[in-house]
Protein backbone atom coordinates (compact mmCIF):
# COMPACT_ATOMS: atom_id res chain seq x y z
CA UNK A 1 0.00 0.00 0.00
CA UNK A 2 2.81 2.34 0.61
CA UNK A 3 4.08 1.63 -2.37
CA UNK A 4 1.67 2.48 -4.36
CA UNK A 5 0.94 6.02 -2.85
CA UNK A 6 4.66 6.25 -3.44
CA UNK A 7 4.28 5.75 -6.99
CA UNK A 8 1.24 7.84 -7.59
CA UNK A 9 2.80 11.04 -5.47
CA UNK A 10 5.97 10.45 -7.67
CA UNK A 11 3.80 10.28 -10.76
CA UNK A 12 1.89 13.16 -9.62
CA UNK A 13 5.34 15.17 -9.53
CA UNK A 14 6.50 14.44 -12.75
CA UNK A 15 3.25 15.58 -14.45
CA UNK A 16 3.07 18.63 -12.80
CA UNK A 17 6.79 19.22 -13.78
CA UNK A 18 6.17 18.58 -17.66
CA UNK A 19 3.20 20.50 -17.76
CA UNK A 20 4.99 23.59 -18.87
CA UNK A 21 6.47 21.88 -21.90
CA UNK A 22 3.20 21.34 -23.36
CA UNK A 23 2.80 24.58 -25.07
CA UNK A 24 6.39 24.28 -26.46
CA UNK A 25 5.50 21.34 -27.58
CA UNK A 26 2.68 22.58 -29.69
CA UNK A 27 4.61 25.61 -30.92
CA UNK A 28 6.98 23.37 -32.41
CA UNK A 29 4.76 21.17 -33.76
CA UNK A 30 2.74 24.14 -35.42
CA UNK A 31 6.70 25.55 -36.74
CA UNK A 32 7.01 22.38 -38.20
CA UNK A 33 4.07 22.39 -40.06
CA UNK A 34 4.67 25.87 -41.33
CA UNK A 35 8.19 24.76 -42.38
CA UNK A 36 6.97 21.61 -44.36
CA UNK A 37 4.25 24.01 -45.83
CA UNK A 38 6.99 26.37 -46.92
CA UNK A 39 9.61 24.27 -48.42
CA UNK A 40 6.86 22.58 -50.00
CA UNK A 41 5.77 26.07 -51.98
CA UNK A 42 9.38 26.70 -52.68
CA UNK A 43 10.27 23.12 -54.26
CA UNK A 44 6.60 23.93 -56.37
CA UNK A 45 7.65 27.29 -57.05
CA UNK A 46 11.47 26.17 -57.88
CA UNK A 47 10.05 23.47 -60.46
CA UNK A 48 7.84 25.38 -61.86
CA UNK A 49 10.63 27.85 -62.86
CA UNK A 50 13.43 25.17 -63.84
CA UNK A 51 10.13 23.68 -66.26
CA UNK A 52 10.26 27.45 -68.21
CA UNK A 53 14.20 26.07 -69.90
CA UNK A 54 17.43 27.90 -69.49
CA UNK A 55 16.78 30.33 -72.03
CA UNK A 56 12.96 31.64 -70.31
CA UNK A 57 13.94 31.49 -66.75
CA UNK A 58 13.05 35.03 -65.21
CA UNK A 59 12.64 36.04 -61.05
CA UNK A 60 9.16 36.29 -59.81
CA UNK A 61 7.22 37.06 -56.34
CA UNK A 62 4.22 36.20 -55.14
CA UNK A 63 2.20 35.34 -52.12
CA UNK A 64 -0.25 32.36 -51.46
CA UNK A 65 -2.36 31.98 -48.25
CA UNK A 66 -2.57 28.37 -46.63
CA UNK A 67 -5.41 27.12 -44.12
CA UNK A 68 -4.64 24.93 -41.64
CA UNK A 69 -6.76 23.45 -38.91
CA UNK A 70 -5.46 22.28 -34.94
CA UNK A 71 -7.91 21.60 -32.57
CA UNK A 72 -10.78 22.34 -34.53
CA UNK A 73 -9.51 25.82 -34.71
CA UNK A 74 -8.94 26.83 -38.58
CA UNK A 75 -5.63 29.47 -39.15
CA UNK A 76 -4.63 31.06 -42.06
CA UNK A 77 -1.03 31.68 -42.88
CA UNK A 78 0.43 33.72 -45.63
CA UNK A 79 3.64 32.82 -47.35
CA UNK A 80 5.33 35.28 -49.45
CA UNK A 81 7.58 33.74 -51.81
CA UNK A 82 10.52 35.36 -54.33
CA UNK A 83 12.65 33.22 -57.00
CA UNK A 84 15.68 35.27 -58.34
CA UNK A 85 17.47 33.68 -61.59
CA UNK A 86 21.22 34.85 -61.50
CA UNK A 87 23.62 34.73 -64.17
CA UNK A 88 26.95 33.14 -62.69
CA UNK A 89 29.47 32.59 -64.71
CA UNK A 90 30.82 30.73 -67.09
CA UNK A 91 27.59 29.90 -68.38
CA UNK A 92 25.73 28.49 -64.94
CA UNK A 93 22.15 30.56 -63.71
CA UNK A 94 21.73 29.91 -60.17
CA UNK A 95 17.48 30.12 -59.08
CA UNK A 96 17.23 30.81 -55.41
CA UNK A 97 13.60 30.37 -53.87
CA UNK A 98 12.67 32.09 -50.85
CA UNK A 99 9.66 31.93 -48.68
CA UNK A 100 8.52 33.97 -46.03
CA UNK A 101 6.03 33.90 -43.29
CA UNK A 102 5.08 35.35 -40.03
CA UNK A 103 4.29 33.06 -36.88
CA UNK A 104 3.70 34.54 -33.50
CA UNK A 105 5.46 37.84 -34.51
CA UNK A 106 8.30 36.21 -35.82
CA UNK A 107 9.77 36.17 -39.46
CA UNK A 108 10.57 33.14 -40.71
CA UNK A 109 11.75 31.65 -44.34
CA UNK A 110 12.98 29.01 -45.71
CA UNK A 111 15.03 28.95 -49.05
CA UNK A 112 15.94 26.28 -51.95
CA UNK A 113 18.30 26.62 -54.91
CA UNK A 114 19.41 25.23 -57.89
CA UNK A 115 21.96 25.53 -60.67
CA UNK A 116 21.39 24.86 -64.18
CA UNK A 117 23.98 24.59 -66.79
CA UNK A 118 23.50 26.09 -70.15
CA UNK A 119 22.74 23.80 -73.05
Amino acid sequence: MLEMMVATVLAGVILVSLAPLLPQLSRGAVTGRHRMAAVHLAQQQLELTLSQGYAGMSSTSGSIVLDSTIRDVVQSTRYDYEVVVADRPPDLRSVLVTVRWTEAERALSEQVEALVVSP
